[in-house]
């Protein structure tokens, strides 16, 4: 008997005694505007991504003229386009000086939910697991033609998917999980414009995975973020 609570205590995982976090102990509709920033943007569900570059000859993904699948030049996600690399080396990790930044949140959980919409969360997703890259990265989603030739976008989108798809995964242990479709995020989104990458949940990530890295290629840059699953945890729940 002496030796029990000692053995319990030393099975149980690091992130059981954590501390208790703002999110753990007020409800949503009582975070301020300075713990929803912390929560969708620096939490253990919304980290920065490595954002690098590797073009070189033919690029990772890019075409003629730009970016292949019709993207133009590389520029912001839901801004400007024409920013050139210049010089820079074509494997070069782009840093905070060069501007190019991007979030990668899982969108999917239900603390993100609650933050965007504390009173309206919006239904489960029980199919997907959704991340959004919000930053300096072009957005996937369907945009409205200039032209109104909306088959034609269409054909690009397309064509922007299924390279996607090559590229866009969550790694973890065992086989990784690879991109359903993606989504631009909404037009009044109140978190900047981005893309929405959603993965199927036929394949669950559990705690034992321990940690999930988000992995995409948008034109000739690569987006990464890694995720601690066992940080995850919302209210006794890991959430995703």
């Amino acid at each position: 008997m002496t030796l029990a609570g000692p053995l319990a205590i030393a099975a149980a995982p690091a992130w059981a005694f954590a501390s208790k976090e703002f999110w753990d102990t007020k409800p949503a509709a009582e975070w301020s505007p300075d713990e929803v920033k912390e929560l969708t943007t620096k939490s253990p569900w919304a980290h920065d991504a490595t954002v690098s570059y590797n073009g070189g000859p033919g690029g990772a993904l890019a075409g003629r003229g730009g970016v292949a699948g019709g993207y133009g030049g590389v520029g912001r996600m839901g801004g400007s386009r024409g920013r050139t690399t210049g010089g820079r080396s074509p494997n070069a990790t782009i840093d905070s000086g060069d501007g190019f930044r991007a979030i990668a949140r899982w969108e999917s959980a239900l603390p993100i939910r609650e933050a965007i919409s504390p009173r309206n969360p919006g239904p489960e997703l029980p199919e997907f697991y959704v991340i959004a890259l919000i930053g300096d990265l072009p957005s996937m989603g369907r945009q409205v033609s200039a032209s109104g030739d909306d088959q034609e976008e269409e054909v690009q989108y397309e064509r922007r998917l299924e390279m996607l798809r090559q590229y866009t995964k969550l790694e973890k242990k065992g086989d990784p999980i690879f991109l359903a479709k993606a989504e631009a995020t909404p037009a009044k989104y109140a978190f900047g414009s981005g893309t929405l990458f959603y993965f199927p949940r036929t394949d669950s990530i559990l705690p034992d995975d321990r940690q999930v890295t988000f992995v995409t290629k948008v034109g000739p840059y690569e987006a990464k973020a890694k995720f601690s699953v066992r940080d995850m945890i919302y209210r006794g729940k890991v959430e995703l």
